[in-house]
Order: C-alpha cells, then sequence, then structure tokens
C-alpha cells in the first residue's frame, strides 16, 4: 500500500487523505506472531506546510488476539494508531533529520505498511494482563489460578533459615 504525496509537498493548502484497511492477518512482535481479529479503517491526512514539507497524520486501530502475561489466557486488545510527523520530499530533507526518521517513505510515497508496522510496535503495551488482579497460573500443575484454587502445596521455606532447621533437627530425638 503506497500514497503518493508528491502534491501535498508542491500545492499550497492541498490536504489528502485517503483510508485504508490493513490486510495483514497477523502482527510480528519480537519473533511472535499474533493474530488479527480486528480492522478499522485507517485515515491517513497529508496537509501542505511549506514547499517539500508536509504534515502526515494517521488515526485508525487494530484488534489483536494477544495472550496475557501471567495465565497465558487469550485476550483481545485494540491497538490504537495515533500519529502525526512532518515530512519532507526527497530534495527538501533537512541536514539535522536523523535518517530514521523516515523509513516509510520511499521518494515522494509513503509506505502505509511500513507506517503500520512500526507504529504498532511503538504502541504495543509493554504488559499484557487479561485484568489487573490476574493470579496467573500455578507453578506446580500448572493451573489457571483465576479459575479457583488447585490444591497444591506451594509453601516455599525461607532459605536463610535453613541452618537454623539443620541444628533442630539434629537435636531432635529419634
Amino acid at each position: 500500500m503506497f500514497m503518493n504525496l508528491s502534491e501535498s509537498f508542491l500545492s499550497p493548502g492541498c490536504v489528502l487523505t485517503e483510508q485504508y484497511v490493513p490486510d495483514m492477518e497477523t502482527v510480528q512482535i519480537s519473533g511472535q506472531a499474533y493474530r488479527v481479529t480486528g480492522r478499522e479503517p485507517i485515515t491517513v491526512t497529508a496537509s501542505y506546510l511549506e514547499k517539500g514539507k508536509a504534515l502526515l497524520q494517521v488515526n485508525g486501530a487494530l484488534k489483536v488476539e494477544l495472550l496475557c502475561d501471567r495465565c497465558l489466557a487469550p485476550i483481545e486488545r485494540e491497538i490504537r494508531i495515533d500519529f502525526e510527523q512532518e515530512v519532507y520530499a526527497p530534495d527538501a530533507i533537512p541536514p539535522e533529520l536523523n535518517a530514521d526518521e523516515q523509513v516509510f517513505m520511499d521518494g515522494c510515497q509513503l509506505s502505509i505498511q511500513a507506517l503500520l508496522d512500526s507504529e504498532i510496535v511503538m504502541n504495543w503495551p509493554p504488559k499484557i494482563l487479561c485484568r489487573e488482579d490476574c493470579k496467573g497460573i500455578c507453578t506446580i500443575c500448572g493451573k489457571n489460578l483465576n479459575e479457583g484454587k488447585c490444591g497444591c502445596d506451594t509453601f516455599v521455606p525461607d532459605v536463610r533459615m535453613a541452618a537454623i532447621k539443620d541444628i533442630y533437627l539434629a537435636n531432635k530425638e529419634v
């Protein structure tokens, strides 16, 4: 998916607006594939600012099926894509601009897919929980503790007390 921005770089007052419905089936993050469950049209607007410079605004959302970080239950989350940045024509890029800031531009063509990929990574939630008070899974049997207790003995003795326990057991009469 590409959008030609050449007119928005040259024509004062020009505002180009297009809508795209992402056709991706999965989102790849850190080598893990997540299934896209819902797509909302992505609105891309390019507005003339000055010769060779335009303001790019992108709004939309994707729904993605994720796994809870604690209990591994599948959950659906919306990833918002709200983006605003100045973009430059190839012959008007200022020398102080970092080359990585326009990786989604190829000449005067805007790569919608590269922009979406970048924004999905930037807006990815750092911690994915099915609910705030998620109890996770039992470290012994693997049961989801949100569904109830499993009955496993989860007592973990304090390692600092191990020496005292050894003295106690050594002096105990049999």
